[in-house]
């Protein structure tokens, strides 16, 4: 039997690591999805995006992506999120014409 050199050592490491990870996190004791109660909370209302202007019948809007911070499920911490105009779900956009001529 020969001893392993760092080359060998290092693909060794690189197989075996990722399945001793999910090992140790499989033996954790349960997902958080498991342990969060479902349905208790209210659906999220999402807020509704006014054009800014409308030009010749038809609405243009402005959306911006942003960073925000929201708590998913009453029993989480916030989290770290991306969404247009900071929420999440994203916004509403009215599709119809009357929607536009309410600017």
């Amino acid at each position: 039997m020969t001893l392993l050199n760092r080359r060998d050592l290092l693909k060794f490491c690189a197989v075996f690591a990722p399945a001793l990870l999910m090992n140790a996190v499989n033996s954790s004791g349960g997902s958080i999805a498991e342990s969060t109660e479902r349905y208790v909370d209210p659906l999220p209302r999402p807020k509704r995006l006014m054009p800014y202007e409308v030009v010749g019948g038809t609405a243009r809007y402005r959306v911006r992506m942003v960073e925000f911070r929201q708590r998913l499920h009453s029993h989480l911490s916030p989290t770290t999120l991306w969404g247009y105009e900071g929420q999440y779900p994203g916004p509403i956009f009215d599709g119809t014409s009357r929607g536009a001529d309410r600017s």
